[in-house]
């Protein structure tokens, strides 16, 4: 495409000449490579609109875009989004391998429940996307990324890094100020400012010409350089100066309230199709219809009006501010019938549930199970995110004070996994008021004691993990007792602790009542007191075999015990395998852990390139995660790393 003749686009952008020079160069040098550009900005900022001059060039150029825009309501439901980014080119599917093809199919809904992983679906989805670019270009364009679910935005972001020898471009949009897995991906970045007074008078005068001047100097007061509020006030007090939002209110309230005055000329019956759409961007014609009692062509005037576009067989939103729009015009009545009528008519499982959920005004066990099952095949699906959010809303719904809590520690449990510290430490804040069981009483003094930091400098703090590791254990839950211990043993392995205590755990670690190779035990007492220790687990790792481990984090206790026994050869492999299955599986808080001692057991074995990049990825990544002790301690390895090496470091 390089060297084409000028492409028209569309009407020049006011005041974004930079801006759609950046874009255009992408799409006109796609023949050459890709790339990937992120467009930041505030709501209304026009954001949007660049993206649809983005498309018409692409089109205009001959490639071929594919489209997907974040959903808030949809954010809980795992790859909801790479669904309608993938779904003009599903028929390639038959082109990629069958591994790849089946996990595909399995993420978006279309095959056999394999419970696919984000890693191997983003792969897959890579693949996909480059074959069809081998026949024509491909410019990816994703809309409001801040609201997409997170296993569609992880995977876009994996895709995002790997297009400059692929056909194949990216323009992604999110808000400013919405933290999403794109900011560590590393990619170009446009950032949106608001217009100059000049420039916003300009679009007034070309968009609104005619409006007194009275109501002018109001709108461009009140639109402090946004474009859309610019555009949309203008055209609400065209019709009536009163409804004007007071000062105080929020810019995009602001916009909601001009784009409600649009909706009010609408009939019932439109509107209330217009609100299944909202609260479902997935919902097919019919069920549109059908959730609305409305005939399909009641949706005419609102297209009319350019609120929305008929695409495939759904409804899109011309701007996502008219879906926020709908909402909050809906009453709250309105908005839970509405609910109620898209869970009857929605056959697929996921989208059903939630929106039973979202109807529930009130304790609901049959909706809170269901959440719960489904926050168990969610997580099976690799979108942990999704599991914790469905188990918050199920604790919601949970009358049972004991089932509550519960369900809000399972949920902390999650987000302290995925390394989210402060949604951790709120679920643990609210569980505390409810009546738990034994077993979910001493799983929330675990988390209490992780959350604060106090296992790294309290000084009673072994003895209280040990007596949460035995309640856990009088409890049943075994498993969870021994992982209790890990942390602490940690602090005996850092630390300068007294021999009695070190002892002290792993007599506490010996006693659980499980085998004594069991990879739990070798982690506490490897790391307790690898002194005393060591024989009896160089004995033990000598005898597992690791084709037989199929749990990444068994893997990686055995690898800890191995690292700390002085088997580094052991160490390694066996740390190598758990971070290949952690990686898959998206738990970064255990791969962060389980890349550091990778390095160090590297350091030793005299992989000192391994050791140097293990160490780079855990140091963002414990960042990302809240865990400063190992970002020390990854930028302490691989500054070793590069001492042993003999390089500069890179700064």
């Amino acid at each position: 495409m390089s060297g084409a003749p000028p492409v028209d686009a569309g009407p020049e952008l006011i005041e974004r000449e930079q801006e759609s020079a950046v874009l255009d160069a992408l799409v006109d040098r796609l023949r050459e490579g890709g790339g990937a550009v992120v467009v930041r900005g505030e709501a209304g900022i026009g954001k949007s609109v660049l993206l649809q001059r983005v498309r018409r060039r692409a089109e205009a150029q001959g490639a071929r875009p594919l489209f997907t825009v974040g959903v808030e309501s949809e954010a809980e439901l795992p790859f909801a989004g790479l669904n309608q980014l993938l779904r003009p080119v599903i028929g390639a599917l038959a082109q990629l391998p069958e591994s790849q093809r089946q996990t595909l199919e399995a993420a978006l809904g279309l095959g056999v429940d394999l419970k696919p992983d984000s890693f191997r679906v983003a792969v897959a989805a890579f693949q996909l996307i480059c074959e069809s670019a081998d026949s024509v270009p491909v410019v990816l364009i994703v809309d409001d990324a801040h609201w997409l679910d997170g296993s569609t935005l992880s995977v876009i972001a994996f895709i995002g890094r790997r297009l400059e020898a692929e056909h194949v471009a990216l323009v992604a949009a999110f808000r400013s100020g919405q933290s999403t897995s794109l900011d560590d991906a590393r990619l170009a970045t446009l950032d949106l400012e608001r217009l100059s007074a000049s420039a916003a008078a300009r679009l007034l005068d070309r968009t609104a010409p005619e409006l007194h001047p009275v109501l002018r100097a109001r709108v461009l007061a009140e639109s402090s350089g946004n474009p859309l509020a610019l555009v949309e006030l203008a055209r609400s007090m065209g019709r009536s100066g009163e409804q004007l939002s007071p000062p105080s209110t929020t810019l995009t309230s602001r916009l909601e309230r001009a784009f409600a005055s649009r909706l009010r000329d609408l009939s019932p019956n439109t509107r209330a199709g217009l609100l299944a759409a909202a609260l479902d961007s997935r919902a097919s014609l019919n069920e549109i219809a059908r959730s609305s009692r409305a005939r399909v062509e009641s949706l005419q005037p609102a297209v009319d009006a350019a609120l929305v576009e008929i695409v495939d067989d759904g409804v899109r939103f011309r701007h996502p501010l008219i879906r926020s729009a709908v909402r909050q015009a809906a009453s709250a009545q309105q908005v839970l019938e509405m609910y109620r009528a898209l869970a009857e008519v929605v056959a697929d499982p996921e989208r059903q549930v939630w929106h039973r959920a979202m109807a529930a005004t009130g304790p609901d066990e049959s909706i809170a199970s269901a959440l719960e099952q489904h926050a168990r095949l969610a997580a099976g699906r690799g979108a942990v995110t999704v599991a914790g959010a469905a188990l918050e809303r199920a604790a919601a719904l949970t009358a049972d004070s004991p089932r509550k809590g519960a369900r809000l520690v399972a949920a902390a449990e999650i987000a302290y996994e995925l390394g989210l510290v402060d949604s951790a430490r709120r679920l643990v804040d609210e569980a505390k008021a409810f009546d738990l069981g034994a077993r979910d009483q001493a799983r929330l003094d675990w988390f209490r004691q992780i959350s604060s930091g106090s296992v790294w400098f309290e000084s009673g703090a072994a003895k209280t993990f040990v007596t949460i590791a035995q309640h856990l254990r009088d409890a049943g839950d075994a498993d969870m007792a021994l992982r209790s211990l890990v942390p602490i043993a940690h602090r005996c392995w850092w630390t300068r602790t007294k021999t009695r205590t070190r002892e002290y755990l792993v007599e506490a670690a010996l006693a659980m009542g499980t085998a004594d190779d069991d990879p739990r035990v070798l982690a506490v007492i490897g790391l307790a007191h690898p002194e005393e220790t060591g024989p009896a687990i160089l004995k033990r790792v000598s005898q597992l075999r690791l084709h037989e481990m199929t749990d990444p984090i068994a893997a990686m206790y055995v690898g800890i015990a191995a690292e700390k026994a002085g088997d580094f050869a052991s160490g390694v492999r066996f740390l190598a395998s758990a971070i290949d299955g952690l990686r898959e599986q998206v738990r970064l808080v255990p791969l962060t852990q389980a890349l550091v001692h990778y390095a160090w057991a590297a350091i030793h074995a005299g992989e000192w390139p391994a050791a140097a990049a293990a160490a780079h990825e855990a140091a963002g990544l414990a960042r990302d995660t809240g865990q400063p002790q190992y970002g020390l301690t990854a930028d302490l390895i691989g500054g070793l790393a590069t001492a042993l090496r003999g390089t500069e470091p890179h700064l």
